[in-house]
């Protein structure tokens, strides 16, 4: 599984399918640009925010998402 980058700025934006649920990954207030904070979260319809049922992130291009697989039982 590998880390897909979000970039708002191009025409393909790099993002999950609204409603789907995922890791995602943010740098954002971070103390440095190496550190992360990770959460599970869907993208909104509008495709403008990330709803983790507690609450929304506004999408930016420092966000980074992974589809979660289950386990095989």
């Amino acid at each position: 599984m590998n880390w897909n980058k979000v970039n708002l700025r191009a025409k393909e934006k790099n993002l999950p399918p609204s409603g789907k649920r995922v890791l995602w990954a943010t740098n954002e207030k971070a103390p440095s640009k190496t550190t992360f904070f990770k959460f599970m979260g869907t993208l909104t319809k509008d495709e403008k925010n990330v709803d983790t049922g507690l609450k929304w992130y506004k999408l930016t291009s420092n966000f980074w998402w992974m589809e979660i697989e289950d386990p095989e039982v």
